[in-house]
């Protein structure tokens, strides 16, 4: 379960998501851009601190007890998949980070409670939210070119390109024979991408069926009989 209370920190999701990069990732156009934008927003976010009302103590305690118990709820969910123990056994800290949807909303308002409630008095509290909100631009810069590079990463994989068709095909749903004989090839190379996945197989006709039946009202692929 600690893997998934930490795989949404930003140092374990950089180092899993450029894994297997030999290139320098914090580097290019991507960061800068992230890093000009974020640095704007940030501005303004600082120009507005005197306005906003302070919160207490009650509040602050308040938030953190439901952040943590969203975070172990959380974690113990994730904790159970098998994948995740996989990857615990290996000391991939930062494995779990594509999955944490919960986790790093949970773990984001329990930071920001933590700050609140050890910042004291008006002038500690205003400088302790200015640099908690620069330390959240660079953390947010990092993130975005360690995505970047993930991408770059996953791009050419066989699975990515089957992912981007099949999501192409949902998005343009095609009725007709051909589109269906479009879908079924897809299905046929997933199949044999992973062919020893049973539940990858049985998730991947049950969601994608499921999603073309509310588009269209008829299966994924429908195979001849």
């Amino acid at each position: 379960m600690p893997v998934r209370m930490v795989s949404w920190f930003p140092p374990l999701m950089w180092s899993t998501a450029v894994r297997g990069s030999h290139k320098p990732w914090l580097v290019g156009a991507v960061l800068v851009l992230a890093l000009l934008i974020l640095a704007a927003l940030a501005v303004r976010t600082v120009r507005d601190l005197p306005r906003l009302a302070p919160v207490g103590g009650r509040a602050a305690a308040a938030l953190a007890v439901a952040a943590l118990t969203l975070l172990v709820l959380g974690a113990t969910m994730g904790a159970l998949n098998t994948d995740v123990q996989a990857n615990v056994a290996r000391g991939l800290w930062g494995a779990g980070w594509r999955d944490t949807a919960l986790t790093a909303s949970a773990g984001a308002l329990l930071l920001l409670a933590v700050v609140h409630l050890a910042l004291r008095g008006p002038r500690t509290r205003k400088w302790g939210l200015v640099a908690a909100t620069v330390l959240l631009v660079l953390a947010a810069t990092a993130s975005t070119a360690a995505n970047k590079r993930y991408r770059d990463l996953i791009g050419p994989s066989a699975a990515s390109l089957i992912t981007n068709q099949v999501a192409q095909e949902m998005t343009e749903f095609d009725r007709s024979a051909a589109g269906n004989a479009r879908r079924c090839v897809l299905r046929q190379r997933f199949f044999r991408l992973y062919p020893t996945l049973d539940f990858s197989q049985k998730r991947f006709d049950q969601s994608l069926d499921v999603a073309a039946g509310q588009i269209a009202g008829v299966p994924f692929c429908k195979e001849s009989s």
